[in-house]
């Protein structure tokens, strides 16, 4: 119901005008004076997972989305909250939504979970990034000895 739902110190509500959830401090909401609206139900069913999005992932210029060949238990270990949202798709796979500045900072994000990825969506920009960093790998071990 859109009235307002708690999240830690925050608040989330929406108005009669509005059909975005936004999120705001308890201290700066106005006493309701207005006219009054129906409740609508909570954006996408669940209030924390539509503020992690749109505080992480959705707010950055770049974003992508991967399918992590673990379950979302085993990455949820590996990724941190601000770096997007994990989805569960089965027991072997999860889908998580990635934003930042840039392409070659997605990159990072990407393989900092040390898991193995298909990229599912993303900018162009991003795929080329991927493959820099392959070659660049490639190329820091192209005269070390195999064991």
């Amino acid at each position: 119901m859109c009235t307002s739902a708690g999240i830690g110190t925050g608040r989330l509500g929406c108005g009669p005008r509005r059909l975005a959830y936004l999120p705001g401090r308890p201290d700066h909401a106005a006493i309701p004076t207005g006219p009054r609206f129906p409740p609508r139900d909570p954006p996408e069913g669940d209030v924390a997972a539509y503020l992690s999005m749109q505080l992480s992932a959705r707010s950055w210029p770049h974003q992508a989305t991967v399918s992590l060949h673990c379950s979302a238990e085993v990455a949820a270990d590996n990724i941190w909250p601000g770096m997007g949202v994990v989805e569960a798709v089965d027991d072997h796979n999860c889908r998580p939504y990635v934003g930042g500045d840039s392409p070659e900072v997605l990159v990072w994000m990407i393989t900092s979970v040390d898991i193995d990825f298909t990229l599912l969506a993303g900018p162009p920009e991003l795929v080329d990034a991927i493959r820099a960093q392959a070659d660049r790998c490639d190329r820091a071990v192209v005269d070390f000895p195999a064991p």
